[in-house]
């Protein structure tokens, strides 16, 4: 009998490239989203207030598509995802690419687990932390409001209305 040889992998690259999860996206690819992030990083350094590059919107609106076909269906979780991966620039303009992917007819499916627009023109982009954690502006003022309403209720112990 000949003793099997054991399987020894000499192509590290092809092995490691074997093992990546696969992505689920169809749409856009995690390749394509890395090279769409590169792009719109570099057209977000060139902005400087010469006003909205078309590029730009088609860009974002891939981008968009990708963040929500990964996952992020819901407003809020989109924008932390794309302020995490681009930073403050990209916030005037995640309604617009929000939408713009939602209204895409490959989109028909999952734009039904969307925010509503109503809803997404509602929101302040602005409560998305930079490395995309929520900030609550108003914690504190809920904070104060709470130790005032526990007060005024030791207070009024004891009294009848």
């Amino acid at each position: 009998r000949k003793k099997e040889e054991a399987k020894v992998d000499t192509n590290p690259i092809e092995s490691s490239e074997r093992t990546k999860p696969e992505t689920k996206n169809r749409l856009v690819t995690d390749e394509r989203y890395e090279e769409l992030k590169k792009r719109m990083r570099a057209k977000l350094r060139g902005q400087l207030n010469l006003g909205v590059a078309p590029e730009m919107l088609a860009i974002g609106a891939e981008m968009a598509v990708y963040r929500i076909e990964k996952g992020a269906r819901a407003f809020g979780a989109y924008a932390k995802e794309m302020i995490s991966d681009l930073g403050d620039a990209i916030r005037p303009y995640l309604k617009a690419l929000y939408n713009d992917a939602r209204d895409l007819p490959e989109m028909a499916e999952l734009s039904k687990e969307m925010t509503f627009y109503s809803d997404v023109s509602a929101f302040d982009v602005d409560t998305i932390g930079n490395d995309g954690e929520e900030v609550d502006r108003l914690s504190d003022f809920y904070a104060n409001e709470k130790d005032a309403n526990r007060a005024i209720k030791e207070l009024c112990q004891g009294w009848s209305y």
